[in-house]
């Protein structure tokens, strides 16, 4: 794969490393590379960026979530600029792994994106109106159980079943709570 972007055929490898179709037993994804999709964006967009070429270009030739993964490594090339040099004057030492990176001004791939904490009144109106998704339902609980999921795990105990328990009890309590305002 990654010869074949030394080559020049990064949009086409992008493409091949997921490949969505629709047909009477619903979407399926299939993938025709060793490597992901977002690896490939990353290494063609710094292959790009070392040759001077317009990243534009091969955007227009993308499938939609090839062309989102590829802006977010675009932007990470772009802000690398002393990495990209560093590809010409001392390629030895990046496979030393002698570079810093630097952060992409967009979410990169959702690495660099946290999530803003909700108070517990946002979590408690969004568990009611069924917004809370699961993930924040188990920490909700943990966090209004008396320990948090980590001391369980700790202690030894099953930290997903006392998680559980704990979110049935939370919700059946916000329900008759609501039943009765």
């Amino acid at each position: 794969d990654l010869t074949g972007v030394a080559l020049g055929y990064g949009v086409l490898l992008m493409e091949g490393a997921h490949v969505y179709s629709k047909s009477c037993g619903g979407p399926s994804v299939a993938k025709l590379t060793a490597l992901g999709v977002a690896d490939l964006a990353v290494v063609t967009a710094f292959f790009a960026a070392h040759q001077g070429a317009d990243p534009s270009a091969a955007k227009r030739c993308l499938s939609a979530t090839q062309k989102a993964v590829f802006a977010d490594a675009v932007d990470l090339a772009r802000n690398n600029q002393s990495l990209v040099r560093q590809l010409s004057s001392a390629p030895k030492s990046l496979m030393r792994g002698d570079f810093a990176l630097a952060e992409a001004r967009a979410p990169w791939f959702g690495l660099f994106n946290k999530k803003p904490q909700r108070s517990d009144e946002e979590m408690a109106d969004a568990l009611l109106s069924g917004e809370l998704q699961e993930g924040d339902l188990k920490l909700f609980a943990a966090k209004h159980a008396g320990a948090s999921v980590g001391e369980r795990a700790r202690s030894g105990a099953s930290s997903d079943a006392h998680v559980d328990d704990d979110l049935k009890r939370l919700v059946s309590e916000s329900l008759s709570e609501s039943r009765a305002g």
